[in-house]
């Protein structure tokens, strides 16, 4: 995406919106900045204003109406619903941003009957979901993807219509295709064969070098924030660190690993039930991404009781 003019003017809004803490319209036009006529499209984008919806005419000009409160969670009216109205369509496919939502985690860019595009504010990673290629394709081109640390560039695409358009419009390097799974049952019964703690500097520096799909700094921060949890069993009179699990930093549950020496003891199983748990606890729906050719993880979510989305999510790394 284009990093000129327009762009440069829309972060010195944003900036400005977020210091008074108001309700205000952000309006970028074409080249020389001149407004636009009332024409009919333009009559349609006023109206749009109102509720939070966002217009793109052909030459690419966009405007936004976004409320911003001093808690910096997005509060428009109406705008969580509409998010909410659209997950219900499909719960397990859309469980992560729900929770984002729910969780007050999110940044809304667009929420209406025909998708919903979103950025979780931890982790900085966008979400979208759309009814169309078309939709998508629309919402990613109004939208300039910004990202505050240029090692950290990944949107997760809710379907093939999405993941279609993101190859249209942003530059992927990498895809990891991935079945959402929801757990909506009660809390788990555990069998009492593990001890659960925080890890500490030694099972930390073991954690990284065994899971490669966090980074070392990242599993630090999941660390000092009590997202990583370790299972101990006893093992010849003496407590043994024999497995891991966590949550990652937008939200699902994952992280989960138990070393060879001690597999096919159940220990897999006690660890994601103490996460379900865990989950539970704190109000939240536990969900996970399993990634396709993963067959035993996903025996495992099966026999937890977990309902698969019927579509797969995509993460996409972006240069």
């Amino acid at each position: 995406m284009s990093d000129g003019s327009e762009s440069d003017t829309f972060t010195r809004l944003y900036a400005k919106a977020e210091k008074t803490k108001k309700v205000i319209a952000l309006k970028l036009f074409g080249r020389g900045g001149k407004r636009p006529g009332f024409s009919g499209k333009n009559r349609q984008r006023e109206k749009g204003k109102k509720d939070g919806r966002i217009f793109v005419n052909s030459g690419g000009r966009v405007e936004i109406m976004k409320e911003i409160r001093s808690s910096g969670r997005e509060k428009h009216p109406g705008t969580e619903e509409r998010a909410r109205q659209y997950f219900s369509h499909d719960f397990a496919l859309y469980v992560d941003m729900s929770e984002c939502v729910s969780r007050g985690a999110a940044e809304i860019f667009y929420a209406a009957e025909d998708g919903v595009f979103l950025c979780e504010r931890v982790s900085g990673i966008h979400m979208l979901a759309a009814d169309s290629s078309e939709t998508a394709r629309r919402l990613l081109e109004a939208f300039s993807m910004r990202f505050p640390d240029p090692k950290r560039k990944f949107l997760v695409a809710h379907g093939d219509a999405v993941l279609r358009a993101a190859y249209d419009c942003l530059p992927v390097c990498a895809e990891t295709s991935c079945y959402q799974v929801v757990y909506t049952g009660g809390r788990r019964t555990l069998a009492g064969a593990l001890r659960f703690a925080r890890p500490e500097e030694a099972e930390l520096e073991t954690i990284k070098r065994e899971y490669s799909l966090e980074s070392p700094k990242n599993l630090d921060r999941l660390a000092a924030a009590g997202n990583i949890w370790c299972g101990f069993a006893r093992e010849n009179g003496k407590d043994t660190f024999v497995g891991f699990i966590g949550k990652h930093p937008e939200g699902s549950m994952g992280l989960l690993q138990v070393f060879p020496e001690y597999r096919r003891r159940g220990y897999g199983e006690e660890l994601e039930s103490f996460m379900i748990n865990r989950f539970l606890d704190e109000g939240r729906i536990p969900y996970a991404h399993i990634i396709d050719d993963n067959r035993k993880s996903m025996n495992l979510q099966k026999k937890l009781g977990y309902d698969v989305a019927n579509e797969k999510i995509y993460w996409l790394a972006l240069r």
